[in-house]
């Protein structure tokens, strides 16, 4: 009896043993149309492979989670960094895992993906047929050819560099790591200047005039952060307001749909107008309990998204705020670190 009373046991260790080993299931389908709401891409956690994209929908305010592994029946991969629509197609950039999925709208469905990165950052389109990808590692903007699918060339930075914005025939390019905004030709895909904003500029939006405004981080403590007006046109540094202290790290700067009104987070997040004369002395919406990590405001509604990471280790939440309010309107628990988002007409 004893010696049956251990194979059962050890049965049901195997059993069990064989129950833990097996992936998660992929999600089946799911038949609905991607528009009116948001697609948010979930970080996940560095080397785990556990990316992830959430889609909040306006009509019904719910949250469908994992839509990229149910609707291309695999993940995504590791480290979701960005998100941006071109006409009818969603381009998620994966960083750790060197590519940029391509993927058709409303349906979600895979077209194909952009490979032959090292670590890409973010994916701006400067015509109808072709983008820039910035890059973490190679040193290098690359070159897509957004009809073919593949990257056609690169443009030598010498560094780290992030977000990008297009004004007239211009991209300006944040290197972190420096204090320069970089300026390429669109046209000639060459680079033509760099200008001094700040040390390490991490964000920038485009305002009402089409004056560029850009975010400096400091860097670790290295220097003031600095919040910058550059002339799109002449290249000027026309107005910079630098925060009060080395310990302020402000990011994600975003503008609201009329483009005179600038958000960004330093703890909690803050609002500006572009025609104020000083930073904003208080937060609009307090940091409190949260750990702010992704920003940006709705072109139809105004309204205010951000992300919560909690502490990157539980899936985080993504809250919206009515303009002018204080308090969130309504919460949504997403995925792993979520942080850059896209609104769908």
């Amino acid at each position: 009896m004893k010696r049956i009373e251990r194979m059962r046991w050890v049965g049901l260790l195997l059993v069990l043993a064989i129950a833990a080993c097996k992936p998660d299931p992929i999600p089946e389908p799911i038949d609905i149309d991607y528009e009116n709401g948001i697609l948010l891409v979930n970080e996940g956690n560095f080397l785990s492979g556990n990316a992830s994209m959430s889609f909040l929908s306006r009509a019904s305010d719910t949250v469908v989670h994992d839509v990229f592994q149910a609707e291309v029946a695999r993940p995504l991969g590791d480290v979701a960094q960005s998100i941006t629509i071109i006409g009818n197609r969603a381009y998620v950039v994966v960083n750790n895992s060197g590519k940029v999925e391509v993927l058709d709208l409303p349906k979600l469905t895979s077209a194909c993906a952009l490979t032959g990165m090292q670590s890409p950052r973010y994916l701006l389109p400067i015509g109808s047929s072709r983008a820039l990808v910035s890059d973490l590692y190679s040193k290098t903007i690359h070159v897509v050819d957004l009809a073919n699918c593949t990257v056609t060339g690169s443009i030598a930075t010498g560094g780290w560099t992030e977000e990008m914005a297009l004004v007239g025939n211009r991209v300006f390019v944040t290197q972190t790591g420096t204090d320069k905004l970089l300026v390429i030709d669109a046209n000639a895909r060459t680079l033509t200047d760099s200008l001094y904003v700040g040390r390490e500029p991490n964000s920038l939006t485009v305002d009402q005039n089409g004056k560029l405004w850009v975010l400096c981080g400091s860097g670790l403590g290295q220097a003031q952060p600095r919040l910058v007006r550059v002339s799109a046109d002449s290249l000027a540094l026309e107005a910079a307001f630098t925060f009060p202290s080395t310990q302020d790290a402000p990011s994600k700067l975003c503008i609201n749909p009329a483009g005179d009104r600038l958000y960004f987070i330093n703890g909690g997040i803050f609002s500006m107008g572009i025609a104020d004369g000083s930073l904003p002395a208080q937060a609009s919406i307090a940091k409190g309990a949260h750990n702010w990590y992704g920003l940006d405001i709705d072109p139809q509604t105004g309204a205010i998204y951000a992300t919560d990471a909690l502490d990157f280790q539980h899936k985080g939440f993504l809250y919206r705020f009515l303009p002018g309010s204080t308090t969130p309107a309504a919460s949504f628990q997403v995925g792993l670190i979520p942080g850059e988002m896209v609104f769908l007409p």
